[in-house]
């Protein structure tokens, strides 16, 4: 690959003014060689200044300590292939926050597009990737605008009333599910949605924030940004591990937790109330709730999965 497809030879390596697009190192597997293959795709197209593909994720992974440094001072846009995120945990690992994040996995969804299957990538797969390409770089443009005014990012005040609490203790493991009978659901991810006036404010449960363990940084939704039900609305990282938040709905985001960015331990103290992520504006919901549980039916399924992982220790 020569350098006039990969990088701008004008950006200085590691500038802030440098964009790094960090495909998945998987290339053995299909959906790492359809991240590789797209990733080059939208550097050749050179639509995006400043949008390089060097260090990659190989040269990274085997000298952090000379490219750790450079990570830490450009913007990465980190593109898995997979479910394992190798590029989000080795971020992770080195402490820097990407300024996007791009799973392969949605990238075909959003398009309405099949993964490709077999041993290696055939050439109707090929066709995939111009697709895709115009659709990241369209997001990574969205990405790069100039964010809203700080007087649209207001706090919203979010004043849920809860008719009881649900608790269940298993061994040592306690978790609390808030009951509410109408407009408020949860996800198979562990995620919740609560209606009010309206719009939907969207966050995590009580089981997932005690298993992940203390959050360090939210990484919020972008205000204006149109997201799928089940596609990732941001991610939240902790002291072991990264994950994407899985919106319960679809809809346009209107609002963030902005307290969430100092103070992100919010979400573990307060989770169901004062660790609210975003508010979104939904779309047609009645499509939606069959994927989708009430307050009761998610505290039901996690007594079975709580117990499930019991039997599993012992």
């Amino acid at each position: 690959m020569s350098e006039d497809e990969t990088s701008n030879p004008n950006t200085p390596v590691g500038s802030p003014e440098m964009l790094l697009l960090i495909p998945c190192g998987g290339v053995e597997r299909l959906m790492g060689q359809l991240t590789a293959r797209t990733a080059i795709a939208c550097a050749i197209q050179k639509t995006i200044p400043n949008l390089q593909l060097e260090p990659s994720f190989p040269q990274v992974i085997t000298n952090k300590q000379r490219f750790g440094p450079v990570m830490q001072q450009a913007k990465i846009i980190a593109l898995d292939g997979c479910g394992q995120k190798c590029v989000s945990k080795l971020l992770h690992d080195l402490g820097v926050k990407p300024f996007g994040s791009f799973p392969m996995p949605q990238l075909l969804k959003a398009n309405k597009l099949q993964p490709p299957s077999g041993s290696y990538l055939s050439p109707e797969d090929e066709k995939l990737v111009p697709t895709i390409a115009q659709y990241l770089i369209k997001q990574i443009q969205a990405l790069l605008k100039p964010k809203e005014e700080e007087s649209e990012r207001y706090l919203i005040s979010f004043k849920p009333t809860y008719e009881k609490w649900l608790e269940y203790r298993q061994s040592k493991f306690i978790f609390k599910v808030p009951i509410k009978q109408e407009d408020f659901y949860f996800n198979w991810n562990d995620a919740w949605a609560y209606k009010q006036d309206g719009l939907f404010f969207i966050g995590i449960s009580d089981y997932l924030q005690q298993h992940i363990g203390d959050v360090t940084v939210v990484e919020l939704p972008r205000i204006g940004g149109y997201v799928e039900q089940l596609e990732s609305l941001g991610s939240i990282e902790t002291v072991k591990t990264v994950i994407d938040l899985i919106a319960p709905l679809s809809g346009k985001v209107v609002g963030v937790n902005t307290a969430l960015l100092d103070a992100p331990e919010k979400i573990n103290r307060s989770p169901y109330e004062e660790g609210w992520i975003c508010m979104i504006e939904p779309a047609d919901l009645s499509g939606e709730r069959e994927n989708l549980m009430s307050s009761t039916d998610y505290f039901d399924f996690m007594k079975g999965k709580v117990n499930e992982e019991a039997k599993k220790q012992k």
